[in-house]
């Protein structure tokens, strides 16, 4: 038996948390009937507070993402995407998120970065290719770029959380999630980037479209407009598989991204002159 639950795309709408909570209580009762035992409504409250612990350490490492130079590796965003999916509201999570703020402190602290000789200073948005992660490591090592702002993971947004409302809270919890925004209404999307890119100084945005994501490939013009008017960054689109590992297509993304870095280093030689 499969029960499925309906989210509605409405963000940050009360009704919309209603509706969410409503679907929590009858996959609960779903459960209940299912599995013959009844909610532990202690432990849930107890994950929730896990998940409060684990959403202010993700708050911490977004500001020290933004340090000068970054201290934050260009893996760790996905790394902490998908620990944060697995891990929320366990003890594993919190743990691994402490002793990730605890490391990039330390180099904040320090004056030291991630990037052995930080050259630029990009934004990233959406999903960086999982079968090609060694790409980042090479933009790091042999380009000099840091990735001082990854809004999709660590621009998370306001919980109003109230223990004695368990579902209602995970409701919340649910729709404060920063890269939910992307498919939300599409100002929110817009506005959320946009802060991000002037908090974090960009020069740039690196935005890796995935040539499978219909609702990406809507978007690539728009972002881009938006940040040129608002921020005054270019930003290039890479068209990418996120599962393709194929070395010919992590050819093709290094020379479109070679191309784009060398326009910007033109750009700043230009200004300076």
């Amino acid at each position: 038996p499969t029960y499925f639950l309906n989210r509605p795309y409405r963000w940050w709408s009360e009704r919309g948390v209603k509706m969410m909570e409503g679907e929590f209580e009858d996959a609960v009762a779903f459960l209940e009937e299912r599995a013959g035992q009844k909610m532990d409504w202690n432990r849930l409250k107890e994950a929730i507070e896990i998940s409060v612990e684990q959403v202010k350490l993700i708050r911490e490492i977004h500001k020290l993402l933004m340090a000068k130079p970054c201290p934050v590796r260009a893996r760790a965003a996905s790394f902490a995407h998908w620990i944060r999916w697995s891990f929320a509201g366990r003890q594993e999570g919190l743990d691994y998120f402490r002793a990730f703020r605890d490391e990039v402190k330390a180099l904040a602290d320090q004056g030291k970065g991630a990037v052995p000789n930080e050259r630029f200073r990009l934004m990233s948005l959406f999903t960086p290719p999982q079968n090609q992660m060694k790409m980042l490591d090479w933009l790091e090592h042999d380009k000099g770029v840091a990735l001082v702002s990854e809004p999709y993971y660590f621009r998370v947004g306001p919980w109003d959380m109230d223990l004695s409302k368990p579902l209602e809270s995970l409701a919340r919890q649910y729709y404060h999630e920063s890269y939910y925004r992307f498919y939300s209404q599409m100002e929110e999307y817009l506005d959320m980037i946009v802060q991000d890119a002037k908090e974090s100084g960009a020069q740039a945005a690196l935005n890796w479209f995935n040539s499978k994501c219909r609702m990406g490939g809507s978007m690539t013009k728009i972002v881009k407009d938006t940040l040129a008017e608002k921020v005054g960054i270019p930003t290039l689109t890479v068209d990418v598989d996120l599962l393709d590992p194929s070395p010919a297509s992590e050819k093709r993304t290094k020379e479109r991204i070679e191309g784009f870095l060398e326009s910007l280093s033109v750009g700043a030689a230009s200004a300076v002159a």
